[in-house]
């Protein structure tokens, strides 16, 4: 429930920060499957957004939340709890993925489990240019996991207790354990970064970021010039974001972004090299663009 009240407690500006990398979730969900847990996440935060912003209580997002995961659509308000029709039909055909278990099963007291909640162990990512000064655009992704995450517009930090794997499992920061991640904005550089958790409950990576823009010459191909140009359009586009906070900047830049990566990946096809890729991955992911 931790992540339903921190969610609630957003402003409007942060809520619709969430909402086109939600919206998209979605999208993928109906159209490729995935856990249950990702699109129950994405389910209740579009049905928030649409009641908070409009007015409108989505039934079938409400009811598709209720499958999905009960304790998520107790987070609900009262209106969109009673306003839950039928879940949207791809929501039922969603499956667990089945989790083999070796060995005789562990039982955990109550209080075992208590404890483990509280020495969770947390990772803040925190983005900065040449100068030391917070990129607020910052996109933080771990490899695993597959999810673009926004740094805090004000901090450029990013902090979290766990990630949610695309087989619907969590995966939580523990010392000793290494996490893979990518750090980007629109403007700045792409970042792989290979970290060794070294704390057990709070650790910090500052990652640095350069202003960067793809250099082509004269004769490049035609793509290279579209994916250049949208990538442009992308930067300005979130430069706006940043200025106005609105759900309709935040859109605007996802759809940039995801067209970039799409016209990088024909760049990428067509024999572009470094460029091609790091505007691919930029744009969508490193499942679409190849690792």
């Amino acid at each position: 429930m931790l992540w339903t009240l921190t969610a609630l407690s957003a402003t409007p500006a942060q809520l619709a920060e969430q909402i086109p990398e939600a919206t998209a979730a979605l999208e993928r969900c109906e159209a490729e499957g995935c856990s249950k847990a990702v699109a129950a996440r994405s389910a209740w935060l579009v049905a928030l957004d649409r009641y908070l912003d409009g007015g409108v209580a989505d039934g079938a997002l409400s009811a598709s939340v209720r499958e999905l995961d009960p304790e998520l659509f107790s987070g609900f308000p009262d209106v969109l709890r009673d306003a839950a029709t039928e879940p949207l039909p791809w929501v039922l055909g969603l499956e667990e993925p089945v989790v083999v278990a070796h060995g005789p099963p562990v039982e955990v007291e109550p209080a075992q489990t208590l404890s483990l909640k509280q020495t969770r162990g947390r990772l803040t990512v925190a983005v900065v240019d040449k100068q030391g000064s917070p990129v607020p655009n910052a996109v933080v992704r771990f490899v695993d996991e597959q999810e673009n995450h926004l740094v805090n517009i004000e901090s450029g930090q990013w902090t979290g207790s766990a990630r949610y794997l695309p087989d619907g499992s969590e995966r939580g920061f523990n010392r000793d354990d290494r996490v893979e991640l990518e750090v980007f904005a629109p403007g700045y550089s792409y970042e792989r970064v290979s970290y060794l958790l070294r704390r057990k409950r709070k650790n910090l990576v500052r990652i640095q970021l350069t202003p960067w823009m793809p250099e082509l010459a004269q004769d490049a191909p035609e793509i290279a010039h579209e994916a250049v140009a949208t990538f442009q359009r992308w930067v300005e586009a979130d430069r706006a974001r940043l200025e106005d906070p609105s759900k309709e900047t935040a859109t605007r830049a996802k759809k940039l972004q995801r067209a970039t990566g799409e016209v990088a990946r024909s760049w990428l096809d067509q024999g572009g090299a470094e460029p091609a890729r790091v505007l691919c991955l930029m744009g969508r992911n490193l499942d679409y663009c190849g690792d």
